[in-house]
């Protein structure tokens, strides 16, 4: 849970459900897409309503280059800002 405190400011952040029940959500696009992209499998392990996210770290306790944090479910960081991050931090002293 450490990590999901990090991403959310100190808070595991939890969706809603109810987002699953609207055929109009951003989650039902994004599993459109995932078929579409010959995604099979989903990982249905867990708790099912936590919100996650993705922080690029600098060596040593440098700190935090990059936080992306999910609002909705299914939500993605730009892989572009998430390569230029990792270059950064690889490049930090």
């Amino acid at each position: 849970m450490g990590f999901f405190k990090a991403v959310a400011g100190g808070k595991v952040k939890k969706g809603n459900l109810s987002t699953f029940l609207n055929p109009f959500s951003t989650v039902w696009k994004r599993v459109t897409e995932a078929k579409e992209a010959g995604v099979q499998t989903q990982n249905l392990n867990g708790e099912g309503k936590i919100l996650g996210g993705l922080l690029v770290m600098r060596p040593g306790s440098r700190g935090v280059e990059y936080q992306f944090q999910e609002r909705n479910f299914g939500d993605s960081a730009p892989v572009e800002d998430v390569l230029k991050a990792v270059e950064a931090a690889a490049s930090a002293k």
